[in-house]
């Protein structure tokens, strides 16, 4: 699972997953700091990542991308505020296991 973590997640997330053989990129190492979510919804769509977030706009930018037929991608919303490293890796671990076909739990 390739993910582009937007801003508002702990950056320490990024080096944690990766050294989980996760492909993980901090959205500005992707599209530079202080992107509009509308840039890194566009990296995301561009290097075909799942966007890792606490912001409620990407899903609902993604959805009206594919309501107009345009490209989107995949976002895991976070419980709004913030989420320990722990509570974000536990959401990408479940989420990759359901991706895969697999129960969670």
């Amino acid at each position: 699972m390739r993910l582009l973590l937007d801003e508002n997640v702990d950056r320490g997330a990024v080096s944690v997953l990766r050294s989980e053989g996760f492909d993980a990129l901090q959205s500005s190492e992707a599209c530079g700091r202080g992107a509009t979510d509308e840039q890194v919804l566009a990296a995301a769509i561009a290097f075909e990542r799942v966007v890792v977030t606490h912001d409620r706009d990407f899903g609902l930018l993604a959805a009206r991308r594919r309501d107009l037929g345009l490209p989107a991608c995949s976002v895991l919303l976070l419980r709004p505020g913030t989420a320990t490293i722990d509570e974000i890796l536990q959401a990408i671990r479940e989420t990759r296991l359901l991706s895969e076909g697999q129960p969670v739990g």
